[in-house]
């Protein structure tokens, strides 16, 4: 197995190999931010947390999920968030079955007009996300080959979230 190789199966696991104990830790954990959001607290969390409110694509419940802004247009107010997990995320799947109902960033709540981006987009964004985070970099491309980010942009998902009352350029 070939360096490359290696790396590829590296990301693969980073992309969704969780294990049931993370997963509950995870969830319990990203609770916080929600709650947070949840109590109109929203502008004491980071402008780079977005919260989304979402319908469960199997029960119709109410979903409330926080996320990292991977990528935020300042002209159009459009916030981009990266699944780590590609599309077996629940989020992922309960926007593909249904388009979010809110999405709030800081006191700013709107009701969104979402997008997939394509993978060519998704690997400019990944490369300007990863230039801020080294760290998240290390993990998801550790030789930091263009191979690897294209490897990851093929099977990263991310989404993009605009206002729909803001005016489309």
């Amino acid at each position: 197995m070939t360096d490359a190789t290696s790396g590829q199966q590296q990301v693969i696991d980073e992309l969704g190999a969780w294990r049931p104990r993370a997963e509950k830790w995870a969830r319990r954990f990203n609770a916080g931010p929600a709650w947070m959001y949840r109590l109109r607290l929203g502008f004491l969390m980071p402008q780079s947390l977005v919260m989304i409110t979402h319908r469960g694509r199997k029960s119709g419940r109410m979903r409330y999920t926080c996320l990292e802004v991977a990528h935020r247009d300042q002209a159009t107010g459009e916030v981009v968030v990266f699944s780590s997990r590609g599309q077996r995320a629940n989020w992922y799947r309960n926007l593909a079955a249904a388009p979010a109902v809110a999405v709030q960033v800081g006191r700013r709540r709107f009701q969104p007009e979402q997008r997939v981006l394509p993978s060519d987009e998704v690997l400019a964004v990944l490369r300007e996300y990863l230039a801020r985070r080294p760290a998240v970099a290390k993990r998801l491309a550790p030789n930091g080959a263009d191979e690897e980010l294209r490897f990851v942009a093929e099977r990263a998902r991310m989404v993009a979230f605009r206002d729909r009352a803001t005016p489309i350029e």
